[in-house]
């Protein structure tokens, strides 16, 4: 899962088209390759590395929608929703259900300034993101890591929740607010279920739930059968 806008288990988030181009000198080496695209934050082995910045410390994303410091983690249990069927799993062998920010690089924003962004490596995947933007207005492009560039097309990752709200522009997100969420890994609050808008939801319901000051507490794919809870974070 990517931010607020990830694609299913077999698919990669489009939106409208952004700058592209050469990512310029990451704070930390990209190594990463290959993967399978996956919702939720960034996960698996390798990566890059990186030392934080005061735009992507801990302290100072707490209040987002999305804690995207670098060092960032989040370790999800996944289990079916009907039990009498079977779920979708991962298959890249040695790659958890854990997504995780990996570093920092600076790239071109959708307007070509350049600007300073995280790395974040989905879940069950050896792809990296750039993200980029601030609080609850991120905005992305998948990283090409054998050629160090980016994807020609940005991705609006998401828009400060509101009931209602429809964000997005080639794919549309409806935020809807949501009770407390408890799972594995604690009770939170502040917190929004993302969906497709009806128009884009053609492959089965997908459901992904953030909380505000962690990230994603829980996910859901129909069309994969597969409900994902948050067990750990960093």
């Amino acid at each position: 899962m990517l931010g607020c806008a990830e694609s299913g288990n077999s698919g990669t988030p489009a939106d409208a088209g952004g700058a592209g181009g050469m990512l310029p000198a990451a704070t930390g080496g990209v190594s990463a390759t290959g993967g399978k695209g996956a919702t939720g934050g960034g996960g698996g082995t390798g990566g890059s590395t990186g030392a934080a910045t005061s735009n992507w410390t801990k302290e100072a994303t707490a209040d987002w929608i999305m804690l995207l410091h670098v060092g960032a983690s989040w370790t999800f249990k996944e289990t079916p929703i009907d039990p009498q069927s079977p779920m979708v799993v991962c298959n890249i062998p040695d790659l958890p259900t854990t997504a995780k920010v990996v570093g920092t690089a600076e790239v071109p924003d959708d307007t070509g300034a350049i600007v300073e962004a995280v790395l974040y490596q989905p879940l069950c995947s050896t792809d990296q993101y750039a993200v980029y933007g601030s609080k609850d207005s991120l905005s992305g492009n998948l990283v090409d890591l054998s050629t160090q560039t980016l994807s020609a097309d940005s991705v609006i990752l998401c828009a400060p929740p509101a009931e209602g709200l429809v964000f997005g522009e080639q794919s549309q997100y409806k935020w809807t607010r949501a009770a407390d969420q408890t799972v594995p890994a604690g009770t939170f609050t502040d917190c929004w279920e993302r969906r497709p808008a009806p128009v884009y939801d053609t492959s089965g319901t997908i459901t992904i739930t953030y909380c505000r000051g962690v990230g994603i507490v829980s996910y859901e794919f129909t069309a994969d059968n597969v409900r994902g809870e948050l067990v750990s974070r960093t």
